[in-house]
C-alpha cells in the first residue's frame, strides 16, 4: 500500500493576505551522464502581500529542462523561460523554466501586461561540470570543462553573461525571464541558461561531447505587492532548495525533484545505472518540474506544470481538491508505484501496477470538515492509459454502484469524458479506479484529474 497526501487547494474564500510559495524548475542533464555535476536545482522563494477580492493572479510553472535522448512529455520545448529544447545540442541539457505570478493580466515570456509580483528562477543545463541553480538575489553559474566556461546566473537587473566556447565567441546572455541557449562549440554545444527574473546565460561549447554548463535564473519579489519571507538558491547537485518543513509539505512524494534524476524513483523510467547516488534505477535525467502553492491560509492551491498559463481570482473558493491517495498493488520491477515521468511506461502519470493478472485500485479520499471545500461535485473527468489492449477500467463514486469508462494503450492519455452522470446526489468521499486485471501485468497510469473544471496534474506534462 502506497499512501501520499497531495495538498491542491482547500475550500473557503476572501481575497486578503495571500502567501505563495514558489519553485523553479531543474535544469536537464547530459545525455548517457557519468559526469560529476547534474543539471542545476530550481529556487525557492516565499511571498506574503495584502490583494483585493477582484485582483487574479496568473501562475507560470516552468518546465523541466530535457536531456537529448529524452522521449515522451519531457522532450517537450521548454516554456515560460528556460532555454529551449535544442539549446544542448546532442548531449548537453537545457535550462528549465522560471515558476512565477502575474498580477492582473498575463506576461509570457516576457511580453503581456501583467505586473511581476513573484519569481522563482530556474536551474540550468548540465554540460559536465553541472549547471547552476536558480535563486536569490542571483543564480549560480554554470561549470566550465575542456576550454569552455559556464554561462553566468541572472541577477536583479540584467541576464546572467554567456559563457566562453572552446574556440572563441561566447554564448548569448539571459534576459527578463528568458534563459538562452548554450553556443556551439568545436564539437557540441553547452548547456541552456535558465529562466529567471533575470535568466541565465547559455553554456559554451567545447571540442568533447561536454561543454559548460548553463547559468541559473533569478528569484525576485516586487516590493509594490509582497515581502520576501524566506527564499533559497539551488545547486548544481540536484539538491531540492528551500526549508525542510516546505519541502516536505509540499514537493513529496519526489515526482517534482531536480535535475539529474537524484531522486526520481525507479517508476519514472526503465534501465539505467546508479552514479554515485545520483542515478537512481529510472534512469530519469530531465530537470524536476516547478511548483506553486497560493494560500490565504484557508484555501490551499498547488500549480504544476502543464504548460500554459493557470489563472484564480484572490477570493477563490475550490471544492474538493484536497485529498489523500491510497493504492492496492505488489512492486514490479520498473512499474512499481510512482509519479513522474522518463523512458519507462511510466512516462507522463502517476503509476499503479501489479506484476500479476489480479487488479490493481486506486482510491481518492477527498478530505472534509473546515477549510476542505465543498464536496458535491458538478463535474469530473479522468485523463488514463492502461496496458496489454485495456480499453476499459472502472470508476466508483462511495458505495454507488461501479461504472466502466474509456482508455487505451497510448501514453498521452485518453479522457472519460464528464462522470457528471455516474455522481452521487450529495457528498463525493470516495474515487475508486480499478484495472480488474486479466492477460499479463495489471496497469493503471493517471494522466489528468479535472474536478469542477480544475485539473490535478498526475504528470500529463502538456501543451
Amino acid at each position: 500500500m502506497s499512501m501520499m497526501q497531495m495538498f491542491l487547494g482547500a475550500g473557503g474564500s476572501g481575497g486578503g493576505g495571500i502567501t505563495m510559495y514558489l519553485w523553479g524548475a531543474g535544469g536537464g542533464d547530459r545525455n548517457n551522464a557519468g559526469e560529476p555535476g547534474n543539471g542545476g536545482s530550481g529556487g525557492f522563494m516565499e511571498a506574503n502581500g495584502p490583494f483585493s477580492p477582484t485582483d487574479t493572479f496568473y501562475v507560470y510553472i516552468g518546465s523541466p529542462g530535457i536531456t537529448p535522448g529524452d522521449s515522451g512529455p519531457n522532450s517537450l520545448p521548454s516554456v515560460f523561460g528556460g532555454a529551449p529544447s535544442g539549446s544542448g545540442g546532442s548531449y548537453s541539457g537545457a535550462g528549465g523554466g522560471a515558476s512565477y505570478v502575474t498580477l492582473n493580466g498575463e506576461k509570457t515570456n516576457g511580453g503581456g501586461p501583467g505586473t511581476v509580483i513573484a519569481v522563482a528562477g530556474a536551474g540550468g543545463g548540465n554540460g559536465y561540470n553541472g549547471g547552476g541553480g536558480g535563486g536569490y538575489p542571483g543564480g549560480g553559474s554554470g561549470g566550465d570543462y575542456d576550454g569552455a566556461t559556464g554561462g553566468g546566473g541572472g541577477n536583479q537587473s540584467a541576464g546572467g553573461a554567456g559563457g566562453a566556447n572552446d574556440y572563441g565567441g561566447n554564448a548569448g546572455a539571459g534576459a527578463f525571464l528568458l534563459g538562452t541557449e548554450g553556443a556551439p562549440g568545436s564539437s557540441t554545444k553547452g548547456g541552456g541558461g535558465g529562466g529567471g527574473y533575470y535568466g541565465g546565460g547559455g553554456g559554451g561549447g567545447a571540442n568533447t561531447n561536454s561543454g559548460g554548463g548553463g547559468g541559473g535564473g533569478s528569484s525576485y519579489v516586487n516590493p509594490t505587492y509582497v515581502t520576501a519571507i524566506a527564499n533559497a538558491t539551488g545547486d548544481s547537485a540536484s539538491t531540492i532548495a528551500g526549508p525542510a518543513p516546505l519541502v516536505a509539505e509540499y514537493i513529496n512524494p519526489k515526482w517534482h525533484n531536480r535535475g539529474g534524476g537524484k531522486d526520481y524513483p525507479s517508476t519514472t523510467g526503465g534501465g539505467g545505472t546508479t552514479n554515485a547516488g545520483r542515478r537512481y534505477s529510472g534512469g530519469c535525467e530531465s530537470g524536476g518540474r516547478g511548483r506553486v502553492v497560493l494560500t490565504n491560509g484557508t484555501w490551499k492551491r498547488t500549480f504544476n506544470f502543464n504548460g500554459i498559463v493557470q489563472s484564480i481570482p484572490a477570493d477563490y473558493s475550490p471544492a474538493g481538491l484536497d485529498f489523500t491517495l491510497d493504492a492496492s498493488c505488489n512492486h514490479d520491477g520498473p512499474y512499481d508505484t510512482g509519479f513522474g515521468w522518463g523512458h519507462g511506461p511510466g512516462l507522463g502519470a502517476c503509476v499503479f501496477s501489479d506484476g500479476s493478472s489480479a487488479a490493481v485500485t486506486a482510491t481518492l479520499t477527498f478530505t472534509s470538515g473546515s477549510g476542505s471545500g465543498d464536496r458535491t461535485f458538478t463535474s469530473l473527468e479522468v485523463f488514463t492509459h492502461a496496458a496489454n489492449g485495456k480499453t476499459q477500467l472502472t470508476g466508483q463514486f462511495n458505495s454507488d454502484s461501479p461504472f466502466t469508462f474509456s482508455t487505451h494503450t497510448s501514453t498521452s492519455g485518453t479522457p472519460s469524458g464528464n462522470l457528471a452522470p455516474h455522481l452521487p446526489g450529495g457528498d463525493v468521499s470516495t474515487f475508486k479506479i480499478t484495472n480488474p486485471g486479466g492477460s499479463g501485468n495489471t496497469h493503471a497510469f493517471i494522466h489528468e484529474l479535472k474536478i469542477n473544471g480544475a485539473t490535478v496534474d498526475f504528470g500529463r506534462n502538456y501543451i
